[in-house]
């Protein structure tokens, strides 16, 4: 019993996240002890630019391990959620548009600070870098901006829609699986973030489970969690700009 256990999803979930974790804290330790002055003068948050990068090698090796252990059956499962062929893609894509436009326009009204929303700093990063006429800094502005908008949400879908929601079905309902799966993702989230974005987190989650349990498929829950994040700084700069 101890040994299927060991060998079951929900292990592999547990060790993916000690994998997490430890690139987390190995790589951040490692940038602050042998980069801690290389990115004076580059930027004016070089920690908040180490974590980013520890951010980004943790959620790489996460995600690699996973689908390093997909069976045969999860690999084809994968490779249909992500195929363009499903014609149910069709009617939640309009929705996802509809949902990222809806809250680009509602934050100027609401008022919300979101710096608060798990991107403290990284609005400043992005200025600094762009400001700075050095090479490098073009080149880290590119990395930044590549690993916020494009390689942790289509990581983010992966881990937490496709192989947590697919795991919990198996013995548990779907809505069920919804929930444990936001939850960790909300969780993961708080680490960057703090409690305020492991509530908006939660939200999050939820939303985006509800596009790839409807559709079966990550793409309309990957383009929403791009656009959330793009609609999300955008509204940064234009309230820094007022």
């Amino acid at each position: 019993m101890v040994t299927l256990f060991l060998k079951s999803n929900y292990m592999k979930i547990v060790y993916a996240s000690i994998i997490w974790a430890l690139t987390l804290f190995i790589s951040y330790l490692l940038l602050r002890t042998f980069s801690a002055d290389s990115f004076i003068g580059i930027t004016d948050d070089p920690k908040n630019l180490q974590k980013n990068i520890s951010h980004l090698l943790a959620s790489i090796a996460s995600a690699l391990f996973l689908l390093y252990i997909l069976g045969d059956n999860e690999r084809r499962q994968l490779r249909e959620s992500i195929s363009f062929k499903n014609k149910s893609l069709i009617p939640l894509l309009l929705p996802a548009v509809l949902t990222s436009t809806l809250f680009f326009l509602c934050i100027p009204l609401l008022k919300i600070n979101l710096s608060e929303f798990g991107a403290q700093g990284n609005p400043g990063l992005f200025s600094s870098l762009w400001n700075n006429d050095d090479f490098i800094a073009k080149l880290l502005f590119g990395f930044v901006f590549i690993k916020i908008f494009i390689f942790i949400p289509i990581i983010q879908e992966f881990v937490f829609r496709f192989y947590m929601i697919e795991t919990f079905r198996r013995n548990a309902n779907s809505l069920l699986a919804a929930l444990l799966s936001s939850f960790l993702f909300a969780l993961s989230r708080s680490v960057m973030g703090g409690l305020f974005a492991m509530f908006w987190s939660l939200l999050l989650g939820l939303l985006l489970c509800v596009f790839y349990l409807r559709s079966g498929s990550l793409m309309p829950s990957i383009y929403l969690n791009i656009m959330f994040h793009f609609a999300a700084y955008t509204a940064i700069f234009f309230s820094n700009t007022e």
